[in-house]
């Protein structure tokens, strides 16, 4: 029995074009297709959102109207144009990655789109846009000498400034406006896990940003750092939505696999550092939100036990549902991009010295 309501859809020919598209259908399809599907085909994503907000997941159908191409994404509409056409009507053509190619009968109806792609450019080169994210937390000192660091790779960096007393939180903001740096101060310290979902938002929503890199306040960066990972990144042969990329090698987190990616010395892990982070945006879309192990984590009291920390990392890197190892991807290490310096007790939240 068919689910279309004939009063849902704005005429005959939408209703032709759902109905054609109706057996075609399977539970978990994605498709993309103007808003009124949605009432037919749980799984309809609207026309105008961008390919780049769906990093990761795989449009069956699209259903495209003729008259909306200039609202579509263009990556979509080549997208589309790689699968098989199935349907076309005077309003609307179809294709698929299943079913009968087009009737003869209907080919005339997919004139118009082929028109619109002949004008399109071919598909973009990858962007390899940086977004950087700085946590910290009641050390400017610390602060200022990472963003001075970073200041020479030419990124846009945003300092998180997780709930910083007043003191601290002014001079970090003082600091951020000298290094041309965005100063997102939250009221309260929820912990680094809390940050780093504020900071990676922060990029998630600028679409333009393909990459995002995080960085713990007490690092310094090997001069061309990003110059580095984009050389690295379109040699590699790990698929970006599957791989966390780190410059910071850590004992703590042993190598198990020698993997040279563009003549520099890299090495496979299931685990990494927070000091450094950095991941294809949907790589990013897929772990997030991280969860607090506790409110204020990394402390060296208020977990489970003592000494537990704030787990963002191993998170971000290893248990998420979604991280590298658990969908037969990877954490690349290139050691010596990153580098730590020393943190005295007063000044860790951990109450220990780098």
């Amino acid at each position: 029995m068919s689910l279309i309501d004939s009063h849902a859809l704005p005429d005959q020919f939408w209703i032709d074009a759902a109905s054609w598209l109706e057996p075609q259908v399977r539970s978990g399809d994605l498709l993309l297709a103007p808003g009124e599907f949605l009432d037919v085909f749980p799984g309809t994503i609207a026309l105008h959102v961008r390919k780049r907000m769906l990093e990761g997941f795989v449009i069956t159908h699209f259903v495209l109207h003729k008259g909306l191409l200039d609202r579509v994404d263009s990556a979509f509409l080549l997208e589309a144009a790689q699968t098989t056409p199935i349907f076309a009507n005077e309003v609307f053509v179809i294709f698929s990655r299943r079913g009968q190619r087009l009737p003869d009968d209907q080919a005339i109806h997919l004139l118009p789109f082929k028109r619109y792609l002949a004008g399109i450019p071919g598909e973009p080169a990858s962007s390899f846009n940086t977004g950087v994210v700085v946590t910290t937390y009641n050390r400017p000192w610390a602060l200022k000498r990472t963003l001075a660091s970073l200041a020479r790779q030419r990124r846009p960096v945003v300092a998180v400034d997780d709930g910083s007393s007043l003191l601290h939180r002014v001079r970090n903001g003082l600091i951020a406006r000298a290094y041309r740096t965005t100063h997102a101060y939250h009221p309260a310290n929820l912990g680094l896990a809390n940050a780093l979902n504020i900071g990676v938002g922060h990029w998630l929503a600028d679409p333009e940003i393909e990459w995002i890199s995080a960085f713990n306040d007490d690092v310094e960066v090997a001069d061309g750092i990003f110059d580095i990972l984009e050389e690295v990144l379109r040699q590699s042969p790990y698929r970006h939505a599957d791989t966390l990329y780190t410059g910071y090698s850590d004992n703590r987190h042993p190598k198990r696999e020698d993997v040279p990616i563009a003549g520099r010395s890299a090495h496979l892990a299931r685990s990494c550092s927070a000091k450094h982070l950095h991941a294809h945006r949907s790589y990013w879309q897929s772990v997030l939100p991280v969860p607090t192990a506790y409110a204020g984590a990394p402390k060296s009291t208020g977990g489970l036990f003592p000494g537990q920390g704030s787990d963002a990392d191993w998170w971000i890197g290893s248990w998420a549902p979604r991280a590298a190892p658990k969908r037969g991807g990877h954490v690349v290490v290139i050691p010596n991009l990153v580098s730590t310096f020393a943190v005295d007790a007063a000044s860790s939240t951990w109450g220990n010295e780098n």
